[in-house]
């Protein structure tokens, strides 16, 4: 699909590999959220190394909600929000920008296009990250992973909707960027256009026959990329 035959008027950008280098340890990462996880007592069968975070915190979040009060569900997903933070915050003083991308969101916006973030970062860790890279956005544009309850967090679509609301932009004038196949379930579970990045996880082998609409290098391809006004 040519990008440019739409009439987008925002565009959602998933944070790191996409408008950052990432400095997260996610083996560190899933190995620690596996360790709560465990200490819940979520068997391990129903968990793996192979899987990735997002999908281990959904299985034993189904798992623990036939067992666990409310109130217990609450503290299990903060322990793993915290556990989540502190890998997140250990190297982000590291954190920069993908080459091109600061300023790529200014000829965007430029034109007009409405600009936000939907990341399973915390808010804690992207806020910082974002300052330290250079970038700027309105706090109330960016859709964090403990912004809301955990299954709520993408891959969900509801938080691609939470997304375009927030950048206060039609669902089907929007556009997601991202760099992982998180990024694109989310999108199509939205209905959203996506356009996936080389720029950080997913190389072009592991983009390949995926659903793609567009694929750039990086997100500053974007605005030679897109419809003009």
């Amino acid at each position: 699909m040519d990008i440019s035959d739409h009439d987008v008027k925002g565009i959602v950008f998933d944070f790191d590999g996409t408008l950052v280098e990432s400095t997260i340890d996610y083996a560190a990462m899933r190995d620690s959220i596996l360790r709560v996880i465990s200490d819940y007592g979520v068997p391990q069968s129903l968990v793996s190394r192979n899987k990735s975070s997002a999908d281990n915190i959904i299985v034993a979040l189904n798992y623990l909600s036939k067992l666990l009060s409310h109130d217990e569900l609450i503290e299990f997903e903060h322990d793993i929000d915290r556990e989540s933070i502190k890998i997140e915050l250990s190297e982000v003083e590291k954190t920069r920008p993908v080459k091109g991308a600061c300023e790529a969101i200014d000829m965007l916006r430029d034109r007009g296009i409405r600009t936000g973030i939907l990341t399973r970062g915390s808010r804690e860790y992207v806020e910082k990250g974002l300052n330290i890279a250079g970038f700027k956005f309105d706090k109330r544009s960016i859709v964090c992973r403990n912004d809301h309850r955990l299954n709520e967090a993408k891959p969900n679509p509801l938080s691609m909707i939470r997304a375009a609301n927030a950048i206060k932009t039609p669902i089907d004038k929007c556009a997601y960027v991202g760099d992982h196949i998180m990024d694109l379930r989310c999108a199509k579970g939205a209905g959203v256009i996506f356009i996936g990045v080389l720029s950080g996880y997913n190389d072009l082998e592991r983009w390949k026959g995926s659903m793609v609409d567009a694929l750039l290098n990086s997100v500053a391809e974007l605005p030679a990329a897109l419809k003009r006004p």
